[in-house]
């Protein structure tokens, strides 16, 4: 019993962080050359922060609306997901054939403002169908509350395991950097297709 009610949501969070789309879009957001790994833990905690809170409101708008003919068992923003992939994915690419990196205040506000969009587009909907089988409100914000811990958890430590590749050479590092941006525009193109399609 306390496993499925503390446990469960925080190791579903955590796994929830992993997911591909996350990973290639917080990857791009990384600085490779100019890192560390406490900044970029901090940072991912960020993007977990931002994802965090709009998966919390759309499940309460969702839970509330749910029976409601305004929203259709196909609903999904998960489109969203594919354009920010594409356009993270593009910004690396011009970034580095600038060589122009943005400050490290406004690097920490991509992440939450791109971890918000992130949680409106998919996770909203994963967090409802979990949720909707708890049967009281509280249940239902707990849940929420420690899935959100997990993944704010898991994406700080992906952040910053991320840095770790800054030992390596500086010809490595671009290409490590290309092919994460070319593999964010390709996987958000394939999403956008699957969503209009």
């Amino acid at each position: 019993m306390i496993s499925e009610i503390l446990i469960a949501p925080f190791i579903i969070g955590m796994g929830h962080s992993i997911e591909t789309d996350h990973v290639l879009t917080v990857g791009n957001l990384v600085n490779f050359q100019k890192s560390n790994y406490l900044n970029e833990a901090m940072r991912g905690a960020s993007w977990g922060l931002g994802h965090t809170v709009s998966v919390i409101v759309a499940a309460i708008v969702w839970i509330n609306l749910k029976n409601s003919s305004l929203i259709s068992t196909g609903f999904s923003l998960e489109i969203l997901a594919g354009f920010l992939l594409v356009y993270v994915g593009i910004m690396k690419v011009y970034k580095f054939l600038n060589q122009t990196y943005p400050t490290k205040e406004n690097r920490k506000t991509d992440f939450f403002h791109i971890g918000l969009v992130h949680g409106l587009a998919g996770s909203g909907t994963v967090a409802i169908l979990l949720t909707g089988q708890k049967t009281g409100i509280w249940d239902q914000l707990s849940f929420l509350f420690l899935f959100g811990t997990g993944t704010i958890i898991g994406m700080s430590i992906i952040a910053g395991l991320i840095t770790k590749f800054r030992k390596l050479s500086p010809g490595y590092l671009n290409i490590l950097s290309c092919s994460m941006a070319l593999m964010s525009i390709a996987y958000g193109i394939n999403i956008i297709i699957n969503q209009i399609s």
